[in-house]
C-alpha cells in the first residue's frame, strides 16, 4: 500500500514539474516567434 502511494506521489511531482517545463517552454517559444516576427 505504501509502496502505491509513493509511486503516485511520484507521479503527481512529476506532472507538475512537466507542466512547469511546458509553461517555460510555451513562453520561450512565443517570446520567440513574436521577437522574429518584428524583424522586417
Amino acid at each position: 500500500m505504501d509502496e502505491h502511494n509513493h509511486s503516485f506521489h511520484t507521479e503527481r511531482m512529476a506532472d507538475r514539474l512537466i507542466g512547469m517545463d511546458w509553461f517555460r517552454v510555451t513562453y520561450l517559444v512565443r517570446a520567440l516567434s513574436s521577437n522574429s516576427s518584428n524583424y522586417p
